[in-house]
C-alpha cells in the first residue's frame, strides 16, 4: 500500500511528515553532543533535537547492538568451504 503523500524514492515506508535520510542519519551524533553538553531529561533532548523520545530510544538501543557476532566470520568461512568442497 503506497501514500500518495510521501516524499521517500520507492515509496513504501515512510510517512509523509517523515525527516530526510541525511537528518536522520546524524541524528547518533545529535543525541550524543546534546548528551555531553547537558544533562537533560529525555523529553528536553527529544525537543532540543526535534524528535520523539521513543526514537531516541530506537536509536540508543541500535548503538548498543554489536554488529556480528565473533564468530559469525569463521562460521561464513566454513560454509564458503563446505559450498566449494575444499
Amino acid at each position: 500500500m503506497t501514500n500518495p503523500q510521501c516524499r521517500c524514492p520507492d515509496q513504501r515506508h515512510t510517512p509523509p511528515n517523515a525527516a530526510p535520510e541525511n537528518v536522520l542519519a546524524k541524528l547518533p551524533q545529535r543525541i550524543h553532543a546534546a548528551r555531553t553538553r547537558k544533562n537533560m531529561t529525555m523529553r528536553d533532548l527529544a525537543a532540543e533535537i526535534g524528535v520523539s523520545v521513543s526514537t531516541i530510544h530506537r536509536i540508543e538501543s541500535r548503538r548498543a547492538q554489536s554488529p556480528l557476532p565473533k564468530w559469525f566470520p569463521a562460521m561464513m568461512q566454513w560454509l564458503t568451504d563446505a559450498e566449494t568442497g575444499q
